[in-house]
């Protein structure tokens, strides 16, 4: 986006974990970060669960990521887009952690996490992307009303995790079903033995153990915490949404 506009010299992404920056003995932490400073050079350099920098008061790693971080950001003000991304709570004691982060970090993102009916469409994409998997018909609209109301709890942990997790959980329940020679699936195959149905989510109707008729309609997704991207505008939940299928 910003690259499309003439902000960014080049139109690069690079993602980092920030506990990969921290090098695994004395001397190898800086050269990391600079490594990874110089992937992203001309573009945007992503660092994900900044946070964890700082977490249970940080190590002498921690602290020299953020150092040699504000050196690079410092000498490449007008290069570089670098965004620390995490949940807002943590964040603040990552930003705490060094006066040099928040007049560094000035800018500063709320983004909305998840609803169910968007961890739905992003399971379904997830199944057909990474697993080469169809959703039955009417299946997304059923496992929206199955995340909102078993796994509704889970959203402010894991967001958009929590969606490739019931996908991979479901192939699990798909490959079992299949392979139960007792089963009535047993022996299906082509298209049919890569379509996930409402049972592979554990999705059932009230009081009985067939899969659930999809509702009408669905009600307001409840209000989760926020995730906070600190940097430049960036592009909401980390990409572009799953296409329609």
């Amino acid at each position: 986006y910003l690259y499309a506009h003439g902000i960014l010299p080049r139109d690069t992404f690079v993602e980092r974990n920030a506990l990969a920056l921290k090098g695994q003995f004395v001397g190898q932490t800086a050269p990391t970060v600079i490594e990874a400073v110089r992937d992203a050079m001309g573009g945007c350099l992503f660092i994900d669960e900044a946070y964890a920098l700082a977490d249970r008061g940080g190590d002498k790693f921690s602290g020299e990521v953020i150092r040699t971080l504000l050196t690079e950001v410092e000498n490449h003000r007008t290069g570089l887009l670098v965004v620390l991304a995490g949940y807002a709570d943590k964040m603040d004691l990552l930003m705490d952690s060094d006066p040099g982060l928040r007049r560094r970090f000035s800018t500063e993102l709320q983004m909305e996490d998840y609803s169910p009916e968007e961890l739905a469409e992003i399971c379904e994409f997830a199944a057909a992307d990474r697993l080469r998997l169809t959703f039955a018909r009417g299946l997304r609209v059923q496992l929206a009303r199955h995340i909102r109301e078993k796994h509704g709890h889970e959203i402010r942990q894991h967001n958009g995790g929590l969606a490739v997790t019931l996908a991979e959980r479901a192939f699990r329940k798909l490959a079992t079903r299949l392979g139960d020679p007792a089963a009535s699936d047993a022996g299906i195959c082509g298209a049919a033995a890569r379509e996930l149905l409402p049972e592979d989510f554990e999705i059932v109707s009230d009081g009985a153990s067939a899969p659930s008729a999809a509702p009408s309609s669905s009600s307001a997704a409840p209000a989760v915490p926020q995730r906070r991207a600190l940097g430049a505008p960036l592009e909401p939940r980390g990409g572009p949404p799953p296409p329609e299928r």
